[in-house]
């Protein structure tokens, strides 16, 4: 049966249990009504005309006593009215009683008091009548009157005790009625929300338990209605869930297999940390690297490793910031001889509503001995190419003086214009392969400093020397602002200013004739910061990191004037000391190189 037939058969019920009670109450009052009734017109009614009677028959005998008395002659008229208006009372209130029969035996006694009235009234209208049978009469006439009172009085009683008895049957069968009413309402309202509520609060707690992934969640609720039906749907979709869960598990499980078996199997070593930096996943190659065991590392604090593994506290540095922990390069003992690794950090990321929370960490180490081992040797052979090009370079230079010399032989002016091109070109070749012979020092580890204590201000100075010329070729205006009393640094003199004037001879190619050129150093605590501000073409936002790289040249004229290596190698210079060197720029306004470097 459905809930909503239920519910129409409850409230129906109720609505019949209402309306008896209202039908049992409403026939008792008529019936209340009704008894009253009769007793007001029935007998109270002939108790006020007994009354009147009675009333009439005491004045009308009084009358008759006064009037056989001596009375003044005047007053005989008023007396004779008063007896008149006495009778016609009495006689007026016999006739409504004789129409008011309606007691046993109430007929006759009436009759008889119409006789004994007209008995008494012969008397009564009589002008000198024996006052003993008068009142005689008076007295039967009277006792007869008091009958009638007693019948209709005796007969008021039965029916007030009838009265009673129909307001106590109505009392009872109210109250029946009501109780039943009473109880089917309290049941229908203490059981029927229940009979909705309660299912609905098991499907509920079971659709919690669902959503915890608790996917073996059943209803033993089971009738024909609605909720029946809401039962059974969900338990097949909990069944099919748990199918679902089982078969995601089995797959989850595979793919977790799969993948396990592939980092197992990867000569990169790799670890798994979760949130909280513990060691979820961690395959032989890691360990081998770390000289560690399972049992030493999976569900361990990396922290905690750390502090005695000087490997494992390398890999979790800087474990927060991607940016500066990736990219390290490591060298390990392996296999019996020393391999480069590259250490990268990944940071695992979920989704938690819109906000986005780490989930862990993947550490991983990659050998890159032998991409190190073919980069070393393109870089030994460009040292080598390098190296053997300055011969030649040294030659051809030999033979342009020689050939500018006028006791060899004049020029003509043609072919001094060629022989000032090839000085230029080879310039151009000998400053490329100086810069190539740095960058492979570099690379390769033997860049040597000589650190001492350094004046700020002659390294603008000798920079300023060097680039002089080509700032008087451009009518390019310097401005130096120089800080007072700055301390002595501690920097190789030599490379700090190959670095400064590298930068000016960058300021004086791109700043257009007639340009400005500005040139600062200022001291902190801990440093001295140079800078070099021109007023050429800029550079673009999302290459002023690139243009520190190897080989990045960026517009024409970077790819006539060089290689690529001058901003590469002042990077590798600076940092070697200690500094930090950037750019700060503008398309269409300028750039402004800055580098500093630690004080003394």
């Amino acid at each position: 049966m459905k809930i909503k037939v239920k519910l129409a058969i409850g409230t129906t019920v109720l609505f019949l249990l209402i309306l008896t009670l209202g039908i049992v109450g409403t026939l008792f009052i008529n019936r209340l009504a009704t008894d009253s009734g009769k007793i007001i017109k029935d007998n109270y009614a002939s108790l006020g005309y007994i009354r009147e009677m009675q009333k009439a028959l005491d004045k009308m005998q009084s009358l008759k006593r006064t009037s056989l008395s001596r009375i003044a002659p005047d007053s005989l008229l008023s007396l004779s009215k008063d007896k008149k208006q006495t009778r016609e009372m009495f006689e007026k209130n016999l006739t409504l009683q004789q129409k008011n029969i309606t007691e046993a035996g109430e007929k006759e006694m009436v009759e008889e008091v119409s006789t004994l009235y007209n008995n008494y009234l012969g008397l009564f209208s009589d002008a000198n009548p024996d006052l003993n049978d008068l009142e005689s009469r008076y007295i039967l006439l009277n006792e007869k009157l008091n009958d009638i009172l007693n019948i209709n009085m005796g007969a008021m009683n039965v029916k007030n005790t009838k009265a009673k008895d129909t307001a106590e049957r109505a009392i009872f069968y109210i109250s029946v009625v009501g109780a039943l009413t009473i109880i089917f309402a309290l049941l229908l309202a203490f059981n029927f929300p229940g009979y909705i509520a309660n299912p609905l609060i098991e499907i509920k707690d079971k659709i919690k338990e669902i959503a915890n992934k608790n996917y073996d969640q059943r209803l033993t609720y089971k009738s024909n209605d609605e909720l029946g039906e809401l039962a059974a749907a969900f338990n097949i979709m909990a069944g099919k869930l748990s199918e679902y869960e089982q078969s995601n598990v089995k797959e989850i499980q595979l793919e977790k297999t799969r993948i396990e078996s592939i980092v197992k199997n990867l000569d990169e070593g790799i670890i798994l940390l979760d949130k909280e930096k513990k060691i979820k996943v961690i395959n032989p190659a890691a360990l081998s690297l770390l000289k560690l065991s399972n049992q030493e590392t999976l569900e361990k604090y990396a922290p905690d490793i750390a502090i005695k593994n000087d490997l494992m506290r390398e890999l979790i540095k800087n474990l927060t910031d991607e940016s500066a922990a990736n990219g390290n390069i490591l060298k390990l003992p392996f296999r019996n001889e020393e391999n480069y690794f590259k250490k990268e950090i990944f940071r695992v990321e979920k989704e938690k509503g819109k906000v986005i929370e780490t989930a862990g960490y993947i550490i991983s180490i990659r050998n890159i001995t032998e991409f190190k081992k073919l980069d070393l040797a393109k870089t030994n052979f460009i040292a080598i190419i390098s190296h053997e090009l300055k011969t030649p370079i040294a030659s051809i230079n030999l033979s342009l003086k020689l050939l500018n010399d006028e006791r060899i032989g004049k020029l003509n002016e043609e072919q001094t214009k060629l022989v000032g091109s090839v000085k230029d070109e080879t310039l151009r070749l000998s400053r490329i392969t100086g810069e190539l012979l740095d960058i492979s020092q570099v690379e390769t580890g033997n860049i040597k400093l000589n650190i001492e204590e350094v004046n700020a201000e002659d390294i603008i100075k000798y920079s300023l020397e060097v680039i002089k010329p080509h700032v008087i070729e451009k009518n390019i205006q310097l401005i130096p602002t120089v800080s007072k009393n700055l301390p002595a640094l501690r920097a190789d003199l030599e490379k700090t200013v190959w670095v400064m004037t590298n930068l000016l001879a960058n300021a004086v190619r791109y700043s257009p004739e007639n340009g400005v050129i500005r040139i600062e150093l200022h001291h902190s605590l801990k440093d001295l910061q140079f800078s070099v501000e021109d007023t050429g073409p800029g550079i673009e936002p999302e290459n002023t990191e690139k243009i520190f790289k190897r080989f990045v040249q960026l517009g024409e004229k970077r790819q006539k004037e060089g290689v690529g290596l001058g901003l590469a190698i002042s990077k590798e210079f600076i940092e070697k000391q200690g500094g930090k060197i950037w750019v700060q720029s503008q398309p269409g306004v300028g750039s402004k190189f800055i580098f500093t470097l630690p004080v003394a």
